[in-house]
């Protein structure tokens, strides 16, 4: 459970002080669309969050989460973003990587944060 947080912790530590970051929180998946939630390897493993790659992804979202807020940087919550309508956002062959609108949502989004931040 703390080995993401401690990798998150020495980036931060490693960064130059003047450096400005903004950080990202993953997207969606649709299970029904991503290979790992119909093969017998990962059956196991995903049943513990009833069978779903998007549910066993939450607790490194919700890390994240607190991580960018610890340390007072602005993020984008792409999971929130999109979570409405996954399938409107994720490419049907893979289930996990953005199409072409979830990255025109993703730019839109991080450029008015970036914008404000300038």
């Amino acid at each position: 459970d703390g080995e993401l947080q401690a990798l998150l912790d020495d980036f931060a530590a490693r960064l130059p002080q003047k450096a400005k970051l903004v950080g990202v929180v993953l997207n969606p998946i649709v299970d029904a669309w991503h290979f790992a939630t119909k093969d017998p390897a990962y059956k196991d493993y995903l049943a513990a969050f009833g069978g779903s790659l998007d549910a066993s992804l939450n607790a490194e979202r919700e890390c994240a989460r607190c991580f960018y807020m610890r340390h007072d940087w602005p993020y984008l919550d792409l999971y929130a973003l999109m979570s409405d309508d996954p399938s409107r956002y994720v490419l049907r062959e893979d289930g996990i990587h953005m199409n072409r609108t979830g990255h025109d949502v993703f730019a839109r989004e991080m450029f008015e944060l970036v914008a404000e931040l300038l």
